[in-house]
């Protein structure tokens, strides 16, 4: 004799208790550029610039002659919000429903802890995205420097693309014009894409530069560019755009009201409206440049 399980289906082990979540891409921008806190709507960056021009001192005379220059720019912050609401009741008919609280009135959410650790770097990731390339609420760096029309071309030599055989003839050319004012700077970075900086590891390590570590950099994504003060940083929102920065990061400015409020949010389970669990996270956020003259960027010809 033998089982007869004609009549069944196929079991497949549910794991009521864990639930896994994506991989979300990780910003580092705002860790290293200028923070401004405390702005609702927005507020001026005061500037003065100022020359020395000598003279013959050759009598008792007085000579003026310089001028110093006063001026502002503005960031604005945009203000934004995320909003979310889940029914608790569409997973009783599923195996999440092992993860539901007893009874019919479920005031507290199954997966509380992976859902808002989720939530917060989807949200941490589409402000690094927006903060190079800007959305709905506020300008990103890309078009604040371009729209400022005074950075500095950084491709001298007319490149089309961006290659193994011709990222270091590119990062070279664009450190050749760095404004001599911020050349020295010990915070000047090469901002660029993630895939650019995986074409730049790669043509590391597979020419001559064979004594120079890359171990863990394509984790960090960061690196000094060889001979250079340059440090290299991948950020994700420059990935895609075949573009390149060189600036110092106390140029960039993120201004907001509260740091960090994109880490905060509130999470209730509204009785009135079918005890729907209703997230809110709410934010204010905006860049800008303090001085796009001492920039220097690569755009594809």
């Amino acid at each position: 004799m033998a089982y007869n399980t004609g009549g069944l289906t196929s079991y497949v082990l549910q794991n009521a208790n864990e639930l896994l979540t994506n991989s979300v891409l990780k910003g580092v921008t705002i860790d290293r550029v200028t923070k401004m806190v405390g702005i609702k709507s927005a507020q001026s960056l005061n500037l003065m610039d100022t020359d020395a021009t000598f003279q013959a001192d050759t009598s008792c005379s007085f000579d003026p002659d310089g001028t110093t220059t006063i001026s502002q720019r503005v960031l604005e912050v945009g203000k934004m919000k995320i909003e979310e609401a889940l029914c608790e009741k569409d997973l009783e008919q599923f195996y999440t429903q092992r993860a539901l609280i007893a009874g019919g009135t479920y005031d507290m959410m199954a997966y509380a802890k992976e859902y808002t650790a989720l939530k917060v770097a989807k949200i941490q990731a589409s402000l690094e995205l927006a903060i190079w390339q800007s959305n709905a609420f506020f300008d990103g760096f890309i078009d604040i420097i371009d729209g400022a029309g005074s950075a500095v071309a950084g491709n001298t030599g007319g490149e089309t693309s961006i290659t193994q055989a011709n990222i270091f003839d590119i990062i070279n050319a664009m450190f050749a014009v760095v404004p001599a004012n911020v050349l020295d700077k010990s915070d000047l970075s090469l901002y660029m894409g993630w895939d650019t900086f995986r074409t730049a590891i790669s043509a590391i390590t597979t020419t001559n530069f064979f004594h120079y570590q890359t171990d863990g950099s394509m984790e960090k994504g960061q690196l000094k560019y060889p001979g250079t003060n340059l440090t290299m940083v991948a950020v994700h929102g420059l990935t895609g755009e075949d573009r390149m920065f060189i600036t110092q990061d106390s140029n960039l400015y993120w201004g907001t009201d509260l740091l960090h409020e994109e880490e905060q949010f509130i999470m209730i389970a509204n009785p009135f409206e079918g005890n729907r669990i209703q997230f809110t996270a709410r934010m204010k956020g905006g860049t800008q440049v303090a001085f796009p003259a001492n920039i220097v960027e690569y755009t594809n010809t």
